[in-house]
This record gives C-alpha cells, sequence and structure tokens, in this order.
C-alpha cells in the first residue's frame, strides 16, 4: 500500500484530519509520509486532540460512556453487546447511537448480516488517552 494511501485510511478520508496530520507530516518530516510512518501512526496531534475535545465537550453522558465502551472493546460491537454492557433501555441506546453517528463519532459495518459498530483508530486513541471506561 502507498504512504498518502495508509494515511488516508489510518485518518478515515476526513479531510480536517488529514490537513492536520498533513500540516505536521510537513513540518517534522520535510512532507515524507514514509518518515511520519517510522513511529506510531496513530499520532493525535495538539490540534488534532483540542478539535476532538471540542467534540466530546457536546456529549452527553451516555454518548461518553457508548464511546468508551466501543474504544475499550478489542472489536467491534454489536447493539446486543452494547445494552449488556450499558445498562440503559433499548430506545436510549439506539437515540444515542444515532445521534453519534450522525456526527461521525461511530462507524457501522455489516458481519454475518449483523449490525456491528466501531469508532475509527485516532478517535479510538484519544478517547483512551482522555476517558476511563465508565
Amino acid at each position: 500500500m502507498f504512504p498518502w494511501q495508509d494515511l488516508i485510511d489510518t485518518y478515515r478520508g476526513n479531510p480536517l484530519w488529514l490537513k492536520l496530520v498533513g500540516t505536521m507530516i510537513q513540518d517534522l518530516f520535510n512532507s515524507k509520509v514514509s518518515d511520519y510512518f517510522n513511529y506510531d501512526k496513530l499520532i493525535v496531534c495538539d490540534d488534532l486532540q483540542a478539535i476532538l475535545h471540542q467534540q466530546f465537550q457536546r456529549l452527553s453522558e451516555l454518548e461518553e460512556q457508548i464511546m468508551s465502551c466501543l474504544a475499550h472493546a478489542a472489536e467491534p460491537l454489536t447493539t446486543n453487546k452494547l445494552l449488556d454492557e450499558i445498562k440503559v433501555s433499548p430506545s436510549e441506546l439506539f437515540s444515542a447511537m444515532q445521534s453519534l453517528g450522525r456526527r461521525s463519532l461511530i462507524e457501522k459495518e455489516q458481519q454475518n448480516e449483523q449490525s456491528i459498530f466501531a469508532i475509527a483508530p485516532i478517535v479510538k486513541e484519544y478517547v483512551k488517552r482522555c476517558f476511563r471506561q465508565n
């Protein structure tokens, strides 16, 4: 895989995230993505951390719990597993999940004809660093 494609995949094609990490790569690595990947490719630069922090300040307590649960899970989770982990009614969970989805904070995948949910690796890193699991 080409370094640029790996960078795009890592940051989920998010234009703002790519701009911020691209600026860091330009400033620190003479625009060489391959040099950047000699280090941890999930670097949450200060600018990106500030943006994520701003988004997380607007989350409800339930949305924070969902994000923490997904961040600490080894693999994507089904809604049933989330309901087992977070003791709320299905309607409350589903409403919070839709809200997080609209803000592109969670990702939905299909596995064995079932929806599973996860968060982008960079968001996962931020959550693990900044929040404790409830």
